[in-house]
């Protein structure tokens, strides 16, 4: 879950060149994997950001020696990226939702 970042942040080094950075650190993840996330990293929208949030494999920490996380989480949150972005609900002069809104509520529904 999370804001999505701007076009000119994601491209920044402390968002995208830290996710890089990490997915290097990343041992146990087969090359094929690493392969497709550098990608997604390396694709100029953010909506990869997503993505590589999804991520649910159980990989090692890159931080923490014994400690297991999802590999999205070890990538966001172990990489210490940092960005700029917003949390649109609504698009502009339309009546339909934004994913960013459906992504919120699944986020929020699944915690229940």
């Amino acid at each position: 879950m999370g804001f999505l970042a701007t076009e000119e942040s994601w491209k920044e080094a402390n968002c995208r060149g830290k996710i890089t950075n990490a997915i290097g650190e990343v041992r146990d993840l087969h090359w094929r994997v690493k392969e497709d996330l550098y990608e997604i990293v390396g694709a100029d929208d953010p909506i990869g950001l997503w993505d590589i949030a999804d991520q649910q494999k159980i990989v090692n920490s890159i931080k923490v020696v014994g400690l297991r996380r999802p590999l999205g989480e070890i990538l966001l949150i172990e990489s210490e990226a940092t960005w700029r972005g917003t949390l649109e609900f609504f698009r502009d002069g339309q009546d339909d939702r934004s994913p960013h809104l459906e992504r919120l509520e699944n986020y929020l529904s699944s915690r229940r």
